[in-house]
Parts: structure tokens; sequence; C-alpha cells
């Protein structure tokens, strides 16, 4: 090999060389640079391990005299294999010398390489006095160097994976090629040189509907070029306001995001948070259908307003975060920030509010498995609903569900509500009261045809239209409420005609 390639270009790389029993495992430094879902699979593949041998472990013992033995909970454990645990200290440092030393000596000369010959080529020719005629004229674009037919074709393949827009320019124009350059002075943050020519190509891709994805990614990376050099930084908003309405007009919403995300971090790092939440509210709207996305932005907006001390917005927008993770299945998200804004909306006048509050966090914790809560949330909403007739019975109806299924799950029977401020009858001392030929009497034994009338009456009584609340019925006086305290009697008045 170094006959072939010369000494200078090769060198000899020795890896997994750690002796286990003399030197510790290193750290595992290669799972962040992995992609995330490679990851998410690696994860969920040990917790599918880790399920299945905590099955085998209720399973292994036949009775109860038969224990495990000692190392058996070390030997049901899954293999966490971590990457990388056979590189020993030294051959992490040979690596990390070779690769310094590609990018030094191979990777960053090829660059500079690559920018002078375009700048000799392409930028040269575009600075001449025929292009500056070409521009003030609005000539049509030429394709290729040189001369050619202006008929539109395929889009060109190119082996850069460069998308052509409009099928005006191919690869070996001059723009694309200056278009080149300036990103690989981007990447070698020389950001004066690619501002120069970023700026060089924005009148050629502007002229053009075709065009404006082009012209959309120029004027996004000048405002990057703008941020990061030491020019006036005052104008950077302004360039990629203008990269996100042309790539919204192009149709290209992941780059309209990106820019309304790199314009949004431009205000917080100002500290003009007012300005940041506009931005991140306005990328919600990007794509309509992606809840999840708009989500994210929707609590990084209710961030922005908590910093400058606006309660009421910051949980507005949680609640239309929470709202969205919801529809995305992201059910744990959307009680977090359901039950950070409930902490401003408890028990104020905002009733309509509250009440879309406490009904869908009593939904979200049953979802979960919360039935406790369940029980709490919606208790709370019904106890202060003011919705039609019908809807309270739909919502009565899943709250009784709910307590059923709580009962049913309950560890201790005894007090089972005690978390609910709910009244309790002392069913001993009990008396029902017959005022019958107007002669009072009190019975703790009442015959059974009494109470087949009383039922048949109630029956007949609630087959119209039932008030599930007082406040529903407009024969009632809603400023009127009875009040009791703890060990006094109360009264129920029924009337039985027979």
């Amino acid at each position: 090999m170094k006959e072939v390639f010369g000494a200078s270009l090769c060198r000899l790389l020795i890896f997994n060389s750690r002796d286990p029993e003399k030197e510790e495992p290193p750290r595992d430094i290669w799972t962040m640079c992995m992609p995330r879902f490679d990851v998410y699979k690696r994860n969920l593949q040990l917790q599918v391990e880790q399920h299945q041998l905590q099955m085998q472990q209720q399973l292994t013992p036949s009775s109860p005299t038969d224990t495990p033995p000692s190392d058996f909970a070390q030997l049901i454990q899954p293999k966490q294999t971590v990457i990388g645990n056979l590189l020993s200290k030294q051959d992490l440092q040979y690596i990390s010398n070779v690769v310094e030393e590609l990018i030094v000596n191979g990777v960053v000369p090829h660059i500079e390489r690559k920018i002078r010959t375009i700048h000799q080529g392409a930028a040269a020719k575009k600075r001449g006095l025929g292009a500056q005629l070409g521009r003030m004229f609005n000539f049509n674009k030429i394709k290729g160097s040189g001369g050619g037919d202006t008929t539109p074709t395929a889009s060109p393949q190119n082996n850069d994976g460069l998308t052509v827009g409009g099928n005006r320019f191919q690869y070996t124009t001059a723009e694309i090629q200056i278009r080149r350059m300036a990103d690989y002075c981007f990447m070698l943050h020389d950001y004066e040189t690619a501002l120069a020519s970023y700026r060089l190509i924005t009148a050629d891709f502007k002229n053009n509907k075709n065009d404006w994805k082009f012209f959309a990614g120029t004027q996004e990376l000048i405002g990057l070029c703008t941020l990061f050099s030491k020019e006036q930084k005052k104008d950077a908003d302004t360039f990629l306001e203008t990269a996100y309405s042309h790539y919204k007009a192009a149709n290209e919403n992941k780059l309209a995001l990106r820019a309304t995300l790199f314009q949004a971090l431009l205000y917080k790092s100002r500290n003009e948070m007012r300005k940041a939440a506009e931005t991140f509210t306005r990328g919600s709207n990007v794509e309509d259908t992606n809840f999840f996305q708009a989500a994210l932005l929707f609590e990084q907006t209710a961030f922005c307003y908590m910093s400058m001390t606006m309660a009421r917005k910051f949980a507005l927008f949680l609640v239309l975060a929470g709202y969205r993770y919801s529809h995305s299945s992201q059910i744990q998200h959307s009680y977090r920030c359901y039950y950070m804004a409930l902490k401003i909306y408890y028990r104020r006048e905002w009733d309509q509010i509250y009440e879309h509050m406490s009904i869908t966090m009593g939904r979200l914790s049953n979802f979960m498995g919360d039935l406790k809560s369940s029980v709490v949330f919606m208790h709370d909403f019904i106890s202060t609903c003011t919705q039609l007739p019908d809807n309270q019975r739909k919502f009565l109806s899943e709250f009784l569900v709910t307590v059923k299924g709580y009962l049913t799950n309950a560890p201790n029977k005894d007090q089972q509500f005690d978390f609910l401020e709910m009244p309790k009858v002392n069913t001993n001392q009990l008396r029902v009261l017959f005022n019958q030929y107007g002669v009072p009497s009190y019975s703790d034994v009442i015959p059974e045809g009494n109470w087949a009338r009383l039922e048949k009456n109630l029956v007949k009584s609630i087959r119209g239209k039932m008030f599930l609340f007082p406040w529903d019925n407009p024969l009632t006086l809603n400023k009127k409420k009875n009040a009791c305290v703890v060990g006094g009697m109360f009264t129920i008045f029924t009337i039985n005609t027979i």
C-alpha cells in the first residue's frame, strides 16, 4: 500500500485491543453520533428483552419452596452491549489522530482548491462586462457555461445532489458554481467571502418565480452570514423574513420552517421575546396537518410569553400545545401542558376554559391509567359544569364509568373517596317521615307498597325534560344556596301522590 499510495498517505490503525481484565470499558461516545431512529430501535429492543426476562423470572419458580439461586437476578439481566466497549484509551487516541490528520491534511486543502478553481473561472466570468449587461437588460439565463438552447427540459441530475429548480440552471452554470463556492466558504467559517458570493447571485435567482427556492436559500444564508460576520447584524432578520416568504411561495414548507426557527432564535438572542413568540406562532401554521410540530412551536411561544411575565398568554398557548399534543398521540406531553396551565386557570372566572381543561385532564388521566386523578378532575368538572342538560348527561355517564373503574381497582375499600369533598350520610341515623292523613309518624320499617308507589311516581315525574343541576332549571333561584355543617341534620322533601 505504501508503494502504491505513498508512505505519507498510509496509516496503520489499531482498534479493539482492550483487555477486559486489565482496563475498564470506555464511556460511550458513539451513541450521540448515531441516527435517532437507530437509537430508538436499540432502546426498544432492550426494553423488549427486559420484559421477556422479567416474565421468565416470574415463571421460573414452580412452588414457594423453589427459590432461585442467588446469582439468578444477575443472569436474567439483559445484555446491554455498549458500542465501542472493546476500544482501549490508546485506540481512541489513534482514531482521533487519524481523523484529525485526514481533516487537516486532506479535506480542508481539497475544499480550498475547489474554491480557488471556482473563483478563477465562474466568479471572474460572472463579474465580467457581459454578465453585467445581461443582468441590466434582464436576459434569460443560458444553459451551461456557454451558449445553447433555452427551451425547458427535464431537470438534470448532478453528482453533488444539487436540485436544479425551474430547469434554467444546470450544474455547470456560473450561478450554481458560485453558490457551491459560497457554501464551501460557509463551511470553513469564511463568512465575509461567502456573503459576497451569495450577494453576487441573488439578483439572478430573483428574476423568475421558478428560481425562488434558490433565491430563498441565498437570502437565508445571507442572513446567517450577516449574523456571524463582523458587519452590522440588524438586517439579519430581514433576510430571514424574505427567505421564509419565498420558501412559502415555492411550496417548500420544511425549508420555510427552518428559516422561521433561525429567525425566532435570533430574536431570543436579542431578548426580543415578543417578536420571537410571534415568529414561533407563525411557524406553527406552516404545515396544517403536522400537529406535533405545531404543539412544539406553541409550547415555545408559551415560554416566550412566560419570560415576559404574561401569565394568561402563557397558559393560553400551553392549552393550544396540549390540545395538539393529544391529537398527535403524545398523551403525557399533553397532560404536562394542561397541568401547567391549570395552575393559572384554577378557580378563576374563565368558566369555559376551566371546563375544557378539567374534562380533558380527566380523560388524559384515564387514558394513562391514573383513575384516581381522573375521578378528581371529572368531579371538579361536573361540580362547575354550566352546559346544556343533554351534554351533562353524557359527561355524567362518562364520570360514572370512570368511578366504576376506580372502584374496581381501588386498593382500600374504606377510603375510596376520601380525596373528594363529598358529603357522607350516616345510614344508621336515617329516618323516613311519612305525612299520611296529616299525622306525622317515624318508622324504621317501611312497607314495600309505599316504596313501590314512591318509585313509580318518581319515574313518571322525570320522563320529561330532566335537570341534572339546579342552575339549569329556570324556576330555580340561582342565588339561593343551601348550607350545612358537619354532623348536622338535613331533610329531603318528596311528594307522593296516590
